[in-house]
């Protein structure tokens, strides 16, 4: 390791460990504003392909509350993101075209900002003309839903059942997802 490279390193694997543990304010940042979140138990296993996903409540960017089981009945594209990640902002615009028609193709889209400010991903929605439907979670839905990198997709069958997931897929995965949404669709 050069003297050059240390500081790069250590501020990578000192953010690393801050995403890590939802601890930004060690950096000297606001405490989190924490959105209002109620799930079954900090201790609800974590999530798993071909079990159902468990219910959350969280708010969306006006202060609406939305239960993940008001999508029930519906194919649920469920994504993870924030706004610092560069593979999040790579998949944005097609979540947004998939959320253009998904209510035709009938399916929803749902994404999860892991932001620690809703203002941030207000400011950051209006500048790119997102209009995609997005909740604040925090630390314990990032546990809940075993997140350990973003972007994540979770694709949920109208019987509230995890069928797939990626994870820090960027572009390359839009093909993929539009493949297992169809298939969704087509079982149905």
């Amino acid at each position: 390791m050069t003297l050059r490279s240390a500081p790069v390193k250590i501020l990578l694997l000192l953010c690393m460990v801050f995403f890590e543990t939802g601890n930004l304010s060690a950096l000297g940042k606001n405490k989190p504003d924490g959105p209002k979140t109620t799930a079954k138990s900090t201790n609800t296993p974590r999530v798993k392909v071909g079990e159902p996903i468990p219910d959350i409540e969280l708010t969306d960017l006006e202060g609406k509350t939305v239960r993940l089981s008001d999508y029930y009945g519906t194919i649920v594209v469920l994504e993870f993101w924030a706004t610092w990640c560069p593979d999040c902002r790579e998949v944005l615009p097609h979540l947004q075209t998939l959320s253009d028609t998904s209510g035709d193709a009938g399916f929803s889209v749902v994404t999860v900002s892991v932001d620690n400010k809703s203002e941030t991903v207000r400011t950051f929605m209006n500048e790119n003309g997102y209009s995609f439907m997005v909740l604040h979670g925090g630390l314990h839905i990032r546990e809940m839903f075993a997140i350990k990198a973003i972007p994540t997709l979770y694709l949920i069958d109208r019987a509230g059942v995890l069928r797939a997931s990626l994870v820090e897929y960027g572009s390359r995965g839009t093909e993929e997802i539009d493949r297992r949404i169809r298939q969704l669709i087509e079982e149905n």
